[in-house]
């Protein structure tokens, strides 16, 4: 069997990458895969949202088909996804990091290495149409921004250690 890698990195713009033209941003590996494989110079995303584009791409349909709206409706393994296919026929389906799917249900990976998954209902502010809130957990994150480490930084260092 040969391997399949998918890469996903969230709010990553096509052009931040040295193979694609970059005069300053250094990305040797992704670089380097990009040579050696496929490189999708026109890849256009289902959602504007990062949790309805994750569950677009695990099914491969459009958000209004798979009805996975926002952020508050996370991918829950209910449709069939490429990695459920994939496993099926034997292959070794690893997810590592950030997933933001459904905590604790089949996803169709074999594995899942710190997938920080999202539990009971997700962002249901997102869903206001009217006047928006009080949303506390905007303080919380103001209290992490700048420069040195966060949570999501530390999160990231402990995937990739």
């Amino acid at each position: 069997m040969k391997n399949i890698i998918v890469i996903i990195s969230d709010e990553h713009r096509r052009d931040a990458m040295g193979c694609m033209g970059h005069d300053i941003v250094k990305t040797p590996h992704l670089d380097q895969l990009a040579n050696d494989g496929t490189l999708f110079k026109r890849g256009y995303t289902a959602s504007p949202m990062c949790v309805p584009t994750r569950a677009a791409l695990a099914t491969g349909t459009y958000v209004h088909q798979n009805r996975y709206w926002d952020s508050a409706t996370p991918y829950d393994g209910q449709q069939i996804s490429w990695m459920h296919m994939l496993r099926s026929q034997g292959y070794d389906t690893t997810s590592i990091g950030k997933l933001h799917f459904q905590a604790g249900v089949d996803h169709g990976f074999s594995k899942e290495i710190k997938p920080m998954h999202v539990h009971g209902k997700g962002w249901l502010v997102g869903l206001v149409r009217d006047e928006l809130p009080d949303y506390q957990g905007a303080a919380e994150l103001a209290t992490e921004v700048g420069s040195g480490e966060s949570s999501y930084t530390n999160y990231d260092l402990s995937i990739t250690s």
